[in-house]
């Protein structure tokens, strides 16, 4: 299975897919990722967390709120287990320590951009013999806060130099730093200690320079670059992603269109859900309604949710969002009761200290589910029921099924399954003996999902088919990574199957949904 690593700030990132002869897990955890702003950590690529300790670890800084370290505690509370989070920032700016020499300061840039990357050094020349004047020993540390220097993070270099002909040259040592990079040009003489000289010897160390508080990111810093893999791009680094959860820019703001429209065609790509605020000028169902006549945008791939909730405290407070519950629960869900559950059980969040902004009647939820929308509800024991479980389909797709969650859910997990876990196909030649190999690699993966119950169906065959053979593939036989293959699979009821076609070109996989195709038989 794929790694992704989390370590590495070369910006090459391999992510291994399953090899030919691999089946198709039936297991596979639920993957959330968590991209938008954050004060601080590193950009544009995703980090696991498996806590709420990890984001404040990693992109947390005192006294800056921020929506995501709100979101992951949600999260990681309703029963979230992994996730991956992105930093987007409009700001390259990174701080700077100066280690000052005889021959001009070493100076050190943070990797991190932003004015809250802390950083400290510090020189000794312990264990360097006089003769060697050129090395140097350096400690590099991460802290909260310049005020509150708990060490999250520490880097030492041993015997490095500023000989840029030694195999320890600092240039070549920080290649390998997480913290920091050196600025051209490197000084001839190394930097002077920063340990006192008294009898004492204690250490001291040099903090960095930072810079003044950046801009909020624009919706187009949230989309990023395909090629450059940046913003929301920097998942092509993840093997696979379930339920994307994308931030607006600035508190304040709704997401654009633009952004939602690139987030909602990047999860179809993916076979991914797409997590959304409602907008903020929705205070009512009225107001809801209102928005959604005429229909605007739809699509069968994004959920959100009214209202949002706000504090328990009988403040008046600025309404915060539910994404990092709403995805924790289905998260917890997939878990504890299977992806192969029939019917979807409720959903419930813990709401602490927090409650749904507005009282909705059942009038209200009806009304919001008929329109796409999920609704928020208070229930005892100071829970949050989900009510509607719906996507925003509507009109968008070609069965109105797409518009129940469950359904559509169980759907994008088989679809996004079969993708990612067919990519060995663009290293072979398209002949009828790598047809045959598909099939093997498919046809246990689907016999095990009917097997569970995730499938409708009183035999195999009116459960699903699988067809690769010369008709799927013609004009394609000879071509190296071209292939065609079409999955059926029964959903609600026995023989009435949802039919894909999933073609591979270039490396990469489109899944075009030819739609319900009652007792249709093409197994091959």
């Amino acid at each position: 299975m794929a790694a992704l690593s989390d370590s590495s700030n070369s910006g090459i990132y391999v992510v291994e897919g399953l090899s030919r002869e691999q089946g198709i897990p039936v297991d596979r955890a639920t993957t959330v990722a968590f991209v938008g702003p954050t004060p601080r950590g590193p950009i544009d690529r995703p980090l696991k967390l498996t806590s709420a300790a990890d984001f404040l670890k990693n992109f947390a800084a005192p006294g800056q709120r921020c929506r995501l370290e709100l979101a992951i505690q949600q999260y990681f509370a309703c029963g979230g287990q992994n996730a991956l989070v992105v930093r987007v920032s409009a700001t390259r700016h990174r701080n700077l320590i100066e280690l000052p020499g005889r021959e001009g300061p070493l100076v050190l840039q943070a990797i991190n951009p932003g004015p809250y990357e802390y950083l400290r050094a510090s020189i000794d020349y312990d264990g360097i013999t006089e003769a060697d004047a050129n090395s140097f020993n350096m400690v590099v540390q991460r802290l909260r806060s310049p005020i509150e220097p708990f060490i999250y993070e520490q880097e030492i270099f041993s015997d490095i130099s500023v000989d840029e002909n030694s195999d320890q040259f600092v240039g070549h040592a920080l290649m390998q730093s997480d913290l920091v990079t050196s600025l051209e040009p490197i000084p001839a003489a190394r930097p002077a200690e920063t340990i006192s000289s008294n009898s004492i010897r204690s250490v001291s160390y040099i903090d960095c320079r930072s810079g003044s508080q950046p801009a909020s990111p624009s919706d187009y810093d949230l989309i990023g670059s395909a090629t450059e893999g940046t913003g929301l791009f920097a998942l092509e680094q993840a093997e696979c992603i379930d339920l994307l959860c994308l931030f607006s820019a600035a508190p304040k703001e709704d997401l654009g269109p633009v952004a939602v429209l690139a987030a909602d065609r990047y999860c179809r790509s993916k076979q991914a859900l797409l997590l959304v605020d409602p907008p903020l000028a929705w205070m009512s169902v009225a107001d809801v309604v209102t928005a959604q006549h005429p229909p605007g945008f739809s699509s069968p791939n994004l959920l959100t949710y009214f209202p949002r909730l706000q504090a328990r405290s009988g403040v008046v407070s600025t309404p915060v969002s539910a994404m990092g519950a709403l995805a924790g629960v289905l998260a917890a869900r997939d878990r504890q009761v299977g992806r192969d559950s029939g019917t979807p059980g409720k959903l419930f969040f813990k709401r602490g200290a927090y409650k749904p902004a507005v009282n909705l009647t059942a009038d209200d939820i009806r009304s919001l589910a008929r329109l796409g929308i999920n609704s928020l509800v208070r229930a005892p024991r100071l829970h949050v029921r989900v009510e509607g479980e719906v996507t925003l389909a509507r009109y968008s797709s070609i069965t109105s099924e797409w518009g129940k969650l469950h359904l559509r859910r169980k759907a994008l997990f088989i679809l996004g399954s079969i993708s990612s876990c067919t990519n060995w196909l663009a290293f072979q030649e398209n002949e009828s003996s790598v047809w045959q190999e598909i099939g093997e690699q498919l046809h246990p993966f689907m016999q095990s999902l009917h097997e569970r119950g995730y499938l409708a169906g009183d035999s195999p065959s009116n459960a699903y088919f699988v067809k690769c053979d010369s008709d799927s593939n013609f004009g394609l036989t000879g071509r190296k990574g071209e292939f065609a293959f079409i999955v059926g699979f029964a959903l609600r009821k026995s023989g009435d199957h949802q039919v894909f076609r999933f073609s591979h070109r270039d490396g990469t996989c489109t899944i075009s949904e030819l739609g319900w195709r009652t007792g249709l038989a093409l197994a091959s």
